[in-house]
């Protein structure tokens, strides 16, 4: 994104009340993440590219629950 990453973004989510209860998936090509930035930023599950559509419909149906 070029304005901001994906760990700045799941934070902005995460403040804003309308959005803080929202599962966030982040969908990356990077190899290597910071744990401790994805926990700040609220991501409840990572799928690396490329992926599979069956593995994100799985994480989205284990968010649910």
């Amino acid at each position: 994104m070029p304005e901001m990453d994906g760990y700045e973004f799941g934070r902005r989510l995460k403040s804003d009340p309308t959005t803080a209860g929202v599962p966030l998936v982040l969908l990356t090509a990077r190899t290597e993440l910071d744990e401790v930035r994805l926990a700040e930023a609220g991501v409840a599950g990572v799928l690396f590219k490329p992926f599979q559509p069956e593995r994100l419909a799985e994480q989205v149906r284990e968010l649910c629950r």
